[in-house]
């Protein structure tokens, strides 16, 4: 039963003063052209690539990664302001058609793979969020033709039928939504200025040229086989610091038929991306069968790094995690280190410029990239080693700058959460701003 003020529609329930329009009513349909991978920097007129519309435009286009010379522009297809672009090949029926509609008012480019919909009714911003809304999504996926590679053309996506409310309710909408994408802008803003200062803290301490209060006052630097460092810090090898170490199971050593619902985590990549081990554990082995694979388990404290297919990822086991061993891939080694080395210290250097460069050294040419010889490599490295108090002092300093950006993440989370709930209720006209 409809409620009140509210009819039923093709595309389900609308209020009573919305139509029900066609694509081909609300405009003109065209083809971008032309701006092959390699005219993509050609010059500076701006353009949108269909790829693009899958990995950088959400909804409305707002930024350029692509400016193509005047050359390349001739056999392009210019675009001008309240175009819809839709990407017309893709990977997936459930994303062909994803869409941004561009509200520039200089000159800029559509590139080939690009259906464009040239608006002459409607708020071109409303129209721009509509059209990724997931009623109309459900309809782009089934004018989808293919299995590897999916694609859709103009006279399918002219017969996708969408709700039309007045003109006046449509800008109140763009508007509304426009302000969370401003809030979710900010955000993002915030996000990569402190991954920036991340890396540029990371530069200063982790090779001494910044110290911490408290620590090597009057100190000068050194010049030692990895570069120059201060003067109190002493240049170690690996072998000489860790206490124990192993390489992953054989492959025949843990199979799928040894996974269980819980027990003891297997590590994959997806654990180790980052310096510290990252939760969302997809495979289990009972403790038994851990205790089997004897040193090829990490417990707290450990690192452990991939040294076969996505190689030099390094994290280390933090003292409070919720387990207390991990079994490693065959594709990992695990170390222990002897107490005057903090495992984040370790981890944090090795992700660094200089010691990522180190731990790369070895990495094969060939086949799947893999380290050589990993553990032995492994041993032959050098690691800077401050005091273990300094060492501290600059990983709390690390620790504190991960939960800001954590809690930067968990508010952009939440901000795009947000604008998906008030995209579901606003365009199906379930609550209205005018």
């Amino acid at each position: 039963m409809v409620n009140p003020g509210y009819k039923e529609s093709e595309v389900g329930a609308i209020p009573e003063s919305w139509e029900v329009k066609i694509l081909n009513e609300l405009g003109n349909f065209s083809k971008g052209s032309g701006v092959k991978k390699a005219e993509a920097n050609s010059g500076d007129l701006p353009c949108v690539r269909y790829g693009e519309l899958y990995t950088h435009h959400n909804d409305v286009v707002r930024s350029f990664r692509s400016h193509i010379s005047a050359e390349v522009a001739e056999s392009s297809r210019a675009i001008t302001r309240g175009d819809v672009l839709f990407a017309c090949s893709g990977e997936t029926k459930e994303e062909i058609g994803k869409c941004a509609v561009y509200l520039g008012e200089g000159r800029a480019y559509a590139g080939g793979d690009i259906v464009i919909l040239s608006l002459k009714l409607g708020e071109p911003a409303f129209w721009g969020y509509l059209l990724n809304a997931p009623k109309v999504s459900e309809q782009k996926a089934r004018t989808g033709q293919g299995d590897a590679v999916v694609h859709t053309n103009a006279g399918a996506l002219g017969k996708i039928i969408v709700p039309y409310p007045p003109e006046t309710e449509q800008k109140a909408i763009a508007e509304a939504l426009t302000d969370v994408d401003g809030l979710i802008a900010g955000l993002e803003a915030m996000i990569a200025k402190k991954r920036d200062l991340r890396t540029a803290t990371m530069q200063q301490l982790l090779t001494g040229k910044t110290r911490l209060p408290g620590f090597g006052e009057g100190v000068g630097m050194k010049q030692t086989a990895i570069g120059e460092y201060p003067a109190d810090w002493k240049i170690s090898r690996i072998a000489d610091l860790f206490s124990d170490i192993s390489m992953g199971p054989f492959g025949s050593d843990i199979t799928v038929s040894n996974f269980v619902s819980e027990g003891v985590p297997v590590l994959s990549g997806d654990n180790i991306r980052t310096h510290k081990l990252e939760d969302g554990f997809k495979n289990y082995v009972t403790p038994e069968k851990a205790k089997s694979l004897k040193r090829a388990v990490a417990k707290r404290g450990d690192i452990v790094v991939t040294h076969r297919g996505t190689i030099g990822q390094i994290a280390f086991v933090p003292g409070d995690s919720e387990f207390e061993h991990y079994v490693i891939s065959q594709s990992q080694f695990r170390a222990t280190f002897a107490d005057a080395v903090d495992p984040m210290w370790t981890a944090l250097y090795f992700l660094s410029e200089r010691g990522s460069a180190q731990l790369l050294e070895g990495k094969g040419h060939t086949g799947v990239p893999a380290i050589a010889q990993a553990t032995t490599t492994f041993r032959k490295l050098l690691l800077p080693l401050p005091a273990r108090e300094e060492q501290t002092a600059i990983t709390e300093v690390f620790a504190d700058l991960d939960l800001a950006v954590k809690a930067a993440a968990e508010q952009l989370s939440k901000a795009k959460a947000f604008k998906q709930g008030m995209m579901q209720e606003l365009l199906t006209g379930r609550t209205r701003l005018i």
